[in-house]
């Protein structure tokens, strides 16, 4: 099943339009729900095709006529098609998505329709269902039972190589609406037929139609291979997790084994978590055990023994990197699952996951019973309500920072505190075993048909085989659980005496429960959650050796492809190493790598030098018994199958023959060399060389030769072309580019006749590629097309004078060699639906593929071209954090072909497909909708871009794909970036500033009239509030709010611009008005608020953390010879207003003192005292900002111990008073007093 998602919001059965434009504007092509079904009032049902209708939704939308949406708002739903369950009951669709509407959450229609509804929700049509559409004129039809596709096979191709078009199967087996099951002929649009589809290296998806079944789309993808497999980039994602991008689709058992990659310094997590393949087929995510990497540290990864999906075993790769994790975490996702789990997802592995205290649940701690439980790659957090369900509706969970064990990532950055929204939705719907697959002698697959809350290692004996069909028969359970989904689980039997036999068993599930704690429907007498069925048992296949790596100097590491004997596989015997001169490495012990059974440590005696070693395995066997070949550790495996060809037919004197690959050119084996041929003319009875004088050319990239025969030789049909004969004990022969022999053969004739090609057969199609270029595909029938000359056609447009086109080319998209580019001469232009004739010259030099030139003094028919000007990217605009409006050229046709076709980038984020969704707007505009966690900020660069050409499915209504764009175009934004107050006092007062940085260059006069010169002061007035928020009079500044505002009032400031992007705001005299900024500080710049270039401000909000509370850094007292004086009382740092006594003891001369602070300041206080009556000496040691301050002191018996006119100059000022005022032995104080 495609886990993609769409998500539909609907409030009635009478808002379905609203149903079908929401589904157009998030569903992906590649749905679960395939139809809809009505009736009209006589009860008759119809069917309507998914995409066919959503298409249909928004041609209404547009304004456009829509016959097939029409008629169904005509009619009364009745259900939703899923190509799971069927039909699924339309009012509890509705009746779900009302319900989520209102507790404003999204609604996941697959997700309902697949696994959520109920088995009485599922409707059992009886009588024909007419399923309607539109023809090609327009016209709403009826279409066959018989010919309406219900489900389609999977449609498996060849891997290929980059550059090189795939062998694409013809036929697939499809299910059609009357129950029968048919193979149907495929279609393969031009882009699967045509090289370029496969330039890079990775998965491609593509496209096809069954002709005889109303072009039924398909798809099918195929992994295309680079032209040596290698490791194409390494980056760490995070301090835990390293992503190795190939440049090949990989292999999946090498690319998930973790002994395959080694990082010097560190070490991944064992099996299967150490290395896992991702959904790209060519990216693997490895994950670092412990605290990951140290950041900003240089590491070497080396990768070995990887195989791509050829077979094709890497090279050794060393690749540096250097980990830089600035990121802070966050989480990007919470869902519910059932009423018994909550899921948080985060951004990057974090720690403390199973922290309770990290989290709240409607504004409170965690409820009694609710357990968090972190995924083995630290990325997902469950919260488990092991006593009891979550109430049905709405929730509220959080993450929050108590500064105890907090969320944090493994960069030491902590998770922000964050809360979400998630519905729970009441489940009592029972689960049920949906399928058990892929079975063999220690595997077994189960499905279910919801997801379940299965763990994965206390629910080991909840599966189990026995050959009695008796429940109570449990003893051979399960020794590992692999989740591939929430509903399919694959069960692992490999321990002694676990492996199931071959041949039928009966396999248990017994008590599983989903993720609402429903328990699982049975189907054992008496046992209502108890599962059994009777199974067949595969034989596993033979166990072989998947790769060998090695680590350091002295461990190697064996990767079998399935689960081994233990007891065997950890004997050292049997196992050699040898050197490349033949020396025998010595063992010392063999052990388990991993917990799987699949990997074997092998620990050598001595430390190897470095070189190239061999490793023979002997021996041992698989959990089964089935006995390890001896075989070689490594092969390099090339293609060593022989070419072959088809002939092609004869046109004149030249017959072609296309080959199934690039064959050699040069050398004895050359497909040019004659001598290579043997020529069999059907008047003769026997073979014999070419006759003499005759040609060969390459062409079509060497996969195809042209053999051109003397006029003296008649051509037929039956004559035979022999390749590759025996001259005495002499092979001569072709080969491939490779070097692979062809051999001989019987002899294969050439052919039937091809007529000479003329331009008119047929209906020639005519299409604009752009407005100065034509395209003008030929009939199938004529023969395919070698050389153009451009000279030698004649065009008109709309009844003009014929000109003659300044180029002509084939178009290399076009496999067949029927479709010529022409180049318009300056001065002639095509229109959308231009009238357009092309002709031929008397005596053309155009030639087809047999080198016979075309015919002459033809014209085609005066025919309206189809519009093939194809729709560019225009430019984008920031409307919101979450809204870019993007305009191009011409409409596009299908929102959801849009949304997979553009990216929106900000930074490292790249949003495109399922992030995003496109509505249109008037005119050729789409405005583009992010979900809130993918915000964009715009202070920071955002620019629009287009996929690439091999991933482009946007179209506008003439089909013509959106013109690819990956450079992109810039969003225009103008945001404050920045705001800053600087308070030097706990009052707002004279000289105080406040400065705001912008994105851009600020327009002066969109703040004050007439101001220019950002040098010259404007004078205005900023109001505080009661409610901590202000705001400027007589200038268009903005709205600042998190103000403290004791006395409400009015201060005067001055506005400057010292540099274009930044505006200072500087107080006057506060007068009777206090503000105080103590916490965050808010700015909202008014929308009046313009650019340079005329763009509006954003709304965005920027904000500062202001704090004005004091803090005292250290004091010590030191009383000389006295070496036991201590304070106390300690110090508390922040210090909030009030007095700190500080009780000394220990010494024998004593003062008392007391320190008065007005601003956040950091003080170090050496306090010596020195003897009785002698004077007391202070020393203090400011920290930071101290300014404008008072002195004064009062020293022991009245004796000033330094003058205060040094002490201010130590002091840089700050409000200080120390005064001596005890002389009682043994006990005295000492007060600081903060105000």
């Amino acid at each position: 099943m495609n886990n993609k998602k769409k998500y539909v919001a609907v409030l009635s059965s009478a808002a379905l339009s609203a149903l079908i434009v929401s589904a157009v504007a998030a569903t992906p092509v590649s749905a679960k729900t395939v139809g809809f079904l009505a009736h009209d009032a006589s009860g008759k049902y119809y069917g309507y095709d998914y995409t066919e209708l959503l298409n249909s939704a928004v041609q209404k939308a547009m304004g456009f006529s829509a016959p097939l949406y029409d008629d169904y708002m005509a009619k009364t739903l009745v259900a939703f098609k899923d190509d799971v369950n069927g039909y699924v009951n339309e009012k509890a669709v509705i009746d779900a998505s009302t319900a989520a509407a209102i507790a404003g959450t999204t609604f996941d229609l697959d997700n309902y329709t697949e696994k959520q509804a109920a088995s009485s929700d599922i409707l059992k049509v009886t009588g024909s269902v007419d399923q309607l559409t539109v023809d090609k004129d327009g016209k709403l039809v009826s279409v066959d039972a018989s010919k309406t596709v219900e489900s389609v096979s999977a449609i498996a191709v060849s891997d290929t190589t980059v550059g090189v078009v795939p062998t694409l199967p013809t036929t697939v087996n499809v299910t059609l609406g009357d129950g029968t099951t048919k193979a149907a002929n495929i279609t393969w649009d031009a882009a699967a037929t045509t090289a370029s589809t496969y330039a890079t290296a990775g998965k491609v998806t593509i496209r096809g139609a069954l002709a005889d079944y109303n072009k039924y789309s398909v798809t099918a993808t195929v992994n295309v291979n680079g032209a040596g497999f290698d490791v194409e980039s390494i980056a760490s994602l995070n301090v835990k997790q390293i992503k190795v991008t190939f440049n090949n689709a990989v292999d999946e058992t090498s690319a998930e084994t973790a002994a395959n990659y080694i990082i010097g310094g560190a070490s991944l997590e064992a099996d299967p978590n150490g290395a896992v393949l991702q959904s790209d087929g060519k990216s693997v995510i490895l994950n670092v055990s412990g605290t990951g990497l140290t950041n900003m540290q240089k590491y070497t990864l080396t990768v070995a023994n990887v195989k791509d999906t050829s077979g094709n075993k890497i090279t050794t790769k060393n690749t540096d990197f250097t980990v830089n994790d600035v990121t802070v975490p966050t989480v990007t996702s919470v869902v519910a699952k059932g009423n018994k789990v909550i899921e948080l997802n985060f951004s990057a592995p974090v720690q403390n996951g199973i922290v309770s205290g990290n989290y709240t649940l409607d504004g409170s701690t965690l409820p009694t019973g609710v357990t968090p439980k972190v995924s083995a790659d630290g990325t997902v957090v469950t919260l488990t309500n092991t006593t009891g369900t979550f109430t049905a509706g709405a929730h509220k969970v959080a993450v929050v920072q108590d500064g105890t064990s907090d969320l944090a990532a493994y960069n030491g950055y902590a998770v922000p505190s964050q809360s979400f929204d998630v519905n729970v939705t009441a489940d009592t719907t029972a689960p049920a075993v949906a399928s058990i697959t892929d079975n063999d002698q220690t595997s077994v697959t189960v499905k279910f048909n919801k997801a379940m809350n299965i763990d994965t290692t206390a629910d080991l004996a909840k599966f189990y085989w026995n050959q009695s069909d008796n429940y109570a028969d449990n003893g051979n359970t399960a020794d590992k659980i692999t989740k591939v989904n929430d509903q399919t689980y694959k069960l692992s039997f490999t321990g002694t005496n676990k492996p199931l036999p071959t041949g039928n068993v009966y396999f248990f599930v017994n008590g599983v429960k989903d993720y609402s704690a429903n328990p699982l429907a049975g189907n054992v007498d008496g046992q209502a959650n108890i599962y059994g069925t009777q199974i067949a048992v595969n034989a596993v296949t033979a166990p072989s050796v998947a790769s060998v790596t090695s680590k350091g100097n002295n461990i190697i590491y064996v990767n079998f492809a399935t689960a081994m004997d233990a007891t065997i596989a950890q004997n050292s015997a049997n196992y050699l190493v040898k050197a490349s001169d033949g020396t025998v490495v010595t063992v010392n012990t063999a052990a388990w790598g991993t917990t799987d059974n699949k990997q074997i440590q092998l620990t050598t005696s001595s430390a190897m030098k470095t070189g190239t070693y061999t490793v023979q395995v002997n021996n041992v066997k698989d959990v089964v018994g089935n006995v390890l070949n001896t075989q070689p550790i490594s092969v390099n495996v090339t293609d060593t199958s022989k070419p072959s060809f088809t002939p092609a037919g004869y046109e004149g004197q030249s017959f072609v023959l296309n080959f199934d690959r690039a064959m050699a050119v040069t050398g004895v084996n050359s497909v040019l060399n004659t001598a290579n041929y043997q020529y069999q003319p059907s008047s003769s009875g026997s073979a014999d060389v070419l006759p003499a004088g005759t040609t060969i050319t390459a062409f079509n990239s060497n996969k195809s030769v042209r053999i051109t025969v003397p006029s003296t030789t008649t051509l037929n049909a039956a004559d035979k072309i022999y390749v590759g004969s025996l001259s005495g004990t002499t092979l001569n022969t072709i080969a491939d580019a490779n070097g692979n022999l062809y051999g001989t053969d019987n002899g294969i004739a050439i052919g039937s006749s091809k007529p000479v090609v003329d331009i008119t057969t047929g209906s020639p199609a005519m299409k604009s590629k752009d407005a100065s270029t034509l395209k003008v595909t030929l009939d199938s029938s004529v023969n395919k097309l070698d050389k153009l000359v451009a000279s030698d056609f004649r065009i008109t447009v709309d009844g003009g004078s014929a000109v003659i086109p300044t180029a002509a080319v084939l178009d290399t998209t076009d496999t067949t060699n029927h479709t010529i580019l022409f180049t318009l001469p300056s001065g002639t232009t095509l229109g959308s639906s231009s009238a357009v004739t092309v002709g031929t010259i008397h005596s053309p030099s155009t030639t087809d593929i047999y080198g016979a030139t075309i015919a002459g003094d033809k014209t085609t028919t005066s025919a309206t071209i189809t519009n093939g000007i194809a729709p560019t990217l225009g430019s984008a605009v920031f409307v919101s954090p979450t809204k870019i409006d993007v305009t191009f050229s011409g409409q596009l046709s299908n929102m959801i072909d849009a949304a997979n076709s553009i990216e929106i980038v900000q930074g490292t984020k790249v949003l495109t497909g399922l992030s995003i969704t496109g509505s249109p707007k008037a005119g050729n505009v789409i405005e583009f909708t992010l979900a809130n966690a993918d915000a964009l900020d715009p202070t920071q660069a955002i620019a629009v871009k287009t996929v690439g050409a091999d991933f482009m499915t946007a179209k506008d209504s003439n089909g013509n794909l959106l013109v690819a764009n990956t450079t992109g175009v810039t969003v225009n934004s103008f945001a404050a970036s920045d705001v800053a107050v600087n308070i030097a006092g706990g009052a707002i007062a004279s000289n105080d500033t406040i400065g705001l940085t912008f994105n851009r260059n600020i327009d002066l006069t969109s703040i004050v009239s007439n101001w220019t010169d950002g040098t010259v002061a404007q004078d205005a007035i900023m109001t505080f509030n009661s409610d901590g928020t202000a705001n400027i009079n007589g200038a268009n500044v903005g709205t600042f709010s998190g103000f403290t505002v004791p006395t409400t009032g009015n201060i005067p400031v001055k506005l400057t611009s010292a540099t274009p992007t930044t505006l200072t705001i500087k107080f006057g005299t506060a007068g009777s008005t206090v503000a105080t900024a103590n916490g965050v500080v808010k700015f909202t710049p008014s929308a009046n608020v313009k650019s340079t270039s005329g763009l509006s401000v954003g709304s965005y909000q920027v904000s500062t953390a202001v704090d004005a509370i004091p803090e005292i850094a250290s004091l010590k007292i030191n009383n000389g010879t006295d070496a036991n004086a201590t304070i106390t009382q300690p110090i508390k740092t922040p210090v909030t207003p009030g007095t700190i006594t500080l009780g000394i003891s220990g010494i024998n001369n004593y003062t008392t003192g007391s320190a008065t602070l007005t601003e956040k300041v950091k003080v170090s206080i050496d306090k010596t005292i020195g003897n009785y009556n002698a004077g007391t000496q202070v020393t203090v040691n400011p920290g930071d900002n101290l300014a404008n301050t008072i002195l004064s002191i009062a020293g022991d018996n009245g004796t000033t111990g330094i003058s205060p006119s040094t002490l201010k100059a130590e002091l840089n000022g700050a409000t200080i008073t120390l005064t001596d005022m005890s002389s009682t032995p043994n006990t005295d104080t000492y007060t600081l007093t903060i105000n």
